[in-house]
């Protein structure tokens, strides 16, 4: 169940990694200027 549990982190981790990362700024403008 840990292993369960720290995969989930990671994922997190690594999502929260994108959306802060360069293109993920860039993919939110775009999203937002399709708006």
């Amino acid at each position: 169940m840990s292993t369960f549990l720290s995969c989930l982190e990671t994922e997190r981790d690594l999502l929260v990694d994108y959306w802060t990362s360069v293109e993920g700024q860039e993919l939110l403008r775009a999203d937002h200027a399709n708006v």
